[in-house]
């Protein structure tokens, strides 16, 4: 399996999963080199570099609904190059993503929003350099679970 930015994965049984605690939990692929990824987990809040051979694909029913699988969508919808994922400094049960994209059109955040608008709490654009920008969004974390 080639592992990829944005890719929802889970950490397979074994000496990576016992060392980190992480054995079957999904977490979100941040960053990629030839043989290991940095894959990003919401509960703990940590991200670990684990080899390609210790993660599988996340299969539909261990993501859907998440907010792991919303941030792998928007990240793919925007063309996202870079994701950060933390709390919410001013409200606990929103999740803060900032999402590092190129120059898009007004309409795409406003279909996105209109899509997902149970979900995002707020979306703000900044400008991050030369045709660059960051899309800086709230999502509501589920009532009863809180981040996974």
């Amino acid at each position: 399996m080639k592992i990829v930015f944005a890719d929802l994965v889970v950490c397979s049984e074994g000496d990576h999963a016992r060392a980190f605690g992480l054995a079957g939990r999904a977490g979100i692929v941040v960053e990629t080199r030839k043989s290991d990824a940095r894959v990003l987990y919401l509960d703990p809040d940590r991200s670990v570099w684990l080899p390609h051979a210790s993660l599988r694909g996340a299969a539909s029913g261990e993501t859907a609904g998440t907010p792991l699988a919303l941030a792998s969508d928007l990240v793919r919808e925007l063309k996202g190059r870079e994701l950060e994922a933390a709390s919410s400094t001013t409200t606990p049960a929103l999740l803060r993503l900032v999402i590092a994209h190129g120059a898009v059109t007004l309409d795409l955040p406003e279909r996105i929003r209109a899509r997902l608008k149970e979900r995002i709490h707020s979306w703000a654009l900044r400008p991050a350099g030369l045709h660059k920008m960051e899309s800086v969004i709230e999502i509501a974390l589920p009532a009863t679970t809180g981040p996974r």
